[in-house]
């Protein structure tokens, strides 16, 4: 019985507890273009390869392969609490990206869902 009282006391401390918080919203593309429209100085960072992105990119876009050995060193000399537009070829690659970045402090990321794919064809 005590062991009982002493589990329901730890789940309910535990359920008081804040949640950990993310600083990373996913966009859809419609979001993501009122982001750009509507914030002067939205950081807009491609992390696809130097191959991807010569089939396009959103305009102002700062390249940064993601699957650089020195993607973190890159990114972290980005403003950190400038609110970031974060997307790749279908969403994967930007969803870790995004990680890395909460890692390094950034605050206001916005992944963009289903990527430079369905932003390019999505009028």
């Amino acid at each position: 019985m005590k062991n009982i009282l002493y589990i329901l006391l730890s789940l309910s401390l535990f359920g008081c507890m804040p949640k950990s918080s993310s600083y990373t919203s996913n966009v859809s593309v419609q979001e993501a273009k009122e982001l750009i429209n509507s914030i002067p100085d939205l950081q807009i960072v491609d992390v696809r390869t130097p191959e991807e992105w010569n089939q396009g990119a959103i305009h102002n876009a700062i390249k940064l392969n993601v699957k650089d050995a020195d993607f973190s060193d890159k990114i972290s000399k980005l403003s950190k609490n400038t609110p970031t537009l974060v997307y790749c070829k279908k969403g994967g690659r930007s969803a870790k990206a995004t990680l890395i970045m909460e890692e390094l402090g950034f605050t206001h990321l916005h992944n963009l869902l289903g990527g430079y794919d369905k932003y390019s064809t999505t009028k």
